[in-house]
């Protein structure tokens, strides 16, 4: 038992020297930085939580390359949000808000062990939460796809080209592929070519409609064909769908209408019905 608690000191020692090490080296550094000037106590604490979150950014690092991160970073890519989280501070944000999760459970029930299960499920709302956004983008995109194609339709047969026709969509309508088509223009202009800044926007998409379409554009932008009939039918056959995902979505809604039904209307119902006859069996009338 000596031995153990030897050891144990001496690692308590030892974490403490390093942690001390550590503030000195951090004030030297705000010191440098600050010119020799004084903090106010918010300053302070301030300085003091973005020195903890960089410690804990280069730490989440080394944690990463794994191919879960590397969808989450594409799945930032397509929303545009790879400008505001790397991976890494986007793992940064689940541990925020696991913690977070368990705190208030604990605190709200007591129980460690139900409130580290709520933690730890609460680890994966982030990667949900972008999820369900990038779901509801591509739904987006998916309705308007269809008008869109019709009006570049239209702007070819008035004599545009297949680029001009494209980037002038998002200058007469607005709308989240309208807005895609925007940045890709935005990209034209920088010196990309027409088939880069397509398949750039081919690969951000990743719908099928979708890339047949621009795919189609890309052929005609290079062998200088008439693409106004396959335009015409790719507009076509994505209302068709359109129409047949709302259609789906029509005949799904008793069936998830059910639950609430049978959870919230139902026993209202049967208490209005039923409640009066009980209370009089019961008080012997």
């Amino acid at each position: 038992m000596s031995l153990i608690a030897a050891l144990f000191i001496g690692v308590c020692a030892a974490a403490f020297s390093y942690a001390a090490g550590m503030i000195t080296e951090r004030r030297s550094a705000v010191l440098q930085i600050t010119a020799g000037r004084k903090l106010t106590a918010a300053g302070r604490i301030k300085e003091f939580a973005l020195y903890i979150k960089s410690g804990i950014l280069k730490f989440n690092s080394n944690f990463t390359g794994t191919s879960r991160y590397i969808k989450i970073y594409t799945v930032l890519q397509k929303l545009d949000l790879d400008g505001k989280y790397t991976a890494a501070s986007f793992l940064y944000a689940e541990e925020i808000t696991s913690v977070s999760v368990f705190i208030f459970m604990l605190a709200a029930f007591g129980d460690v062990y139900f409130a580290a299960f709520f933690g730890i499920c609460a680890f994966f709302i982030p990667a949900m939460i972008i999820k369900s956004k990038l779901r509801k983008k591509n739904g987006s995109i998916f309705r308007e796809l269809p008008d869109a194609l019709d009006i570049i339709c239209a702007f070819i047969e008035g004599g545009l080209s297949v680029s001009r026709a494209v980037c002038r969509y998002p200058e007469k309508t607005k709308g989240v592929f309208a807005g895609e088509i925007a940045m890709a223009a935005k990209k034209m202009r920088l010196g990309k070519s027409f088939q880069e800044v397509m398949s750039d926007l081919e690969e951000r998409v990743d719908i099928p409609e979708v890339s047949s379409a621009l795919g189609a554009f890309i052929r005609a932008d290079k062998s200088g064909g008439n693409v106004r009939d396959i335009v015409r039918a790719q507009a076509d056959e994505a209302r068709k769908k359109r129409f047949m995902q709302m259609k789906k979505k029509a005949h799904e809604a008793p069936v998830k209408l059910l639950f609430p039904l049978m959870v919230f209307i139902f026993p209202v119902i049967f208490m209005v019905l039923f409640g009066p006859i009980i209370i009089k069996l019961m008080s012997g009338f």
